[in-house]
């Protein structure tokens, strides 16, 4: 929470794309990047007084959203649809150094401990991809059954609650006042929707984030995190910890082809890997399997998280039990 410098404000600035759209200001990157450095004085006063109170302005809450069509047909239903909201460049240049600060600590202090490969600098799909496929050549070669369910959720964003991510904020220990400055982002958001005619009236939106702020993705993690971790630790029942196990084992002395020598080996399950809201479970059998997502549904029906069943699918190697079956 420490003051925004020049050089810190200079840095990030530089880094913003130039092709980014403007918000309901009308002011885009390119016009931050050519700021005089004491105009910027006067806007890093206004941006670190709001970090010292944790009070943002009203007008950072206003956006302008834009409904991109998906590849389905539009049928006049908004859900068929992508929002994206055109947010503030001040506020989004503020909450990408916010973003920067708290990636650090996170990364540096190991603070979240759930599998989720996004949020956070250095991250994306490699590991989780190369992790499953370690998993399936795993299960082929020595024939372990192995039940991998994937999942996916409508609106993960829009599906945050203030309260539920003010407990998540607080689970790690951010600041109180680092805390209040980012739920007040959200509160009593006023959007305003792009259509053919013009801007349609305003309205003030529930809970949820916005998709097109640089923090989202690490709030979605950290609000997420909780769900992961629990499946990570808690054991399913009298069966051990949850996930898929593997294990390798190999000699003290690599020059030593003796199998009685000393060995070491290491083990590791794998329950769930994620990439933001894009989930996978991975277990043995079916009951452990299920055990994992009954927990699951448990946190989405607190948070009131609807999962989009179409795009879920379950694969199985080596069943144990007939194939007609439903989980």
């Amino acid at each position: 929470m420490d003051e925004i410098t020049l050089n810190e404000w200079h840095s990030t600035v530089s880094s913003l794309s130039n092709q980014s759209s403007a918000g309901p200001s009308g002011i885009d990157y390119r016009i931050l990047k050519k700021l005089p450095d004491s105009m910027i004085f006067i806007v890093l006063r206004f941006i670190n007084l709001t970090l010292k109170t944790g009070i943002v302005p009203a007008l950072w809450k206003v956006s302008n959203v834009i409904p991109i069509p998906k590849p389905n047909a539009f049928h006049y239903d908004i859900l068929n649809t992508r929002p994206i909201a055109l947010l503030d460049t001040f506020r989004k240049t503020a909450t990408k150094i916010l973003t920067r600060r708290i990636s650090l600590i996170l990364s540096s202090h190991h603070v979240l401990k759930g599998a989720n490969f996004c949020g956070l600098k250095g991250e994306d799909t490699t590991t989780p991809l190369a992790t499953l496929q370690n998993v399936l050549e795993d299960a082929r070669e020595f024939k372990k059954e192995l039940w991998i369910m994937t999942q996916d959720m409508k609106k993960a964003y829009d599906s945050i609650s203030i309260d539920s991510l003010k407990m998540a904020l607080a689970r790690i220990s951010l600041p109180k006042l680092c805390i209040d400055w980012i739920l007040n982002l959200f509160r009593d958001r006023e959007l305003r929707i792009i259509t053919f005619f013009g801007l349609s009236p305003s309205f003030v939106a529930g809970d949820g984030i916005d998709q097109d702020d640089s923090i989202s993705p690490l709030l979605w993690r950290i609000f997420y995190d909780s769900l992961l971790s629990a499946l990570q630790q808690s054991p399913a029942s009298d069966q051990g910890a949850r996930g898929y196990h593997m294990s390798v084992d190999w000699p003290d002395d690599i020059r030593s082809l003796s199998y009685s020598s000393s060995s070491s080996s290491a083990n590791v399950h794998i329950p769930t890997m994620a990439y933001m809201d894009d989930t996978i479970y991975l277990d043995s059998s079916k009951a452990r399997i299920q055990s994992s997502i009954d927990l699951a549904n448990e946190f989405f029906l607190i948070n009131d998280i609807f999962i989009n069943g179409l795009k879920c699918e379950l694969l199985v190697l080596n069943p144990s039990i007939p194939k007609s079956f439903a989980i």
